[in-house]
């Protein structure tokens, strides 16, 4: 007789470690993705503004920069090309 209850306790815990595994990746495809964004935003990593209804709200990466003219442009150009050539001569 002890022989049965040890198996029904086993297929027990293996119906019920199976049935967690499932619960626990489908509450996980399900938030991961929500915890990573949270995060990234918490640290910093993405900006945000609250939109008039008071929802969070991911700013685009050009959006919180002012326009940049065509004089600044030109320089920033430069300064690239001269960088790229600084690497090009380091190698």
């Amino acid at each position: 007789m002890e022989l049965g209850y040890t198996l029904q306790f086993f297929i027990v815990a293996i119906v019920f470690t199976v049935l967690g595994w499932i619960f626990g990746c489908q509450w996980m495809s399900r938030n991961m993705a929500q915890i990573a964004v949270e995060k990234l935003i918490d640290d910093g990593y993405i900006k945000t503004k609250l939109d008039e209804n008071g929802q969070i709200e991911i700013i685009r990466w050009y959006e919180d920069h002012d326009q940049i003219d065509d004089e600044a442009f030109a320089k920033l150009l430069e300064k690239l090309k001269t960088l790229g050539e600084d690497n090009e001569q380091d190698k």
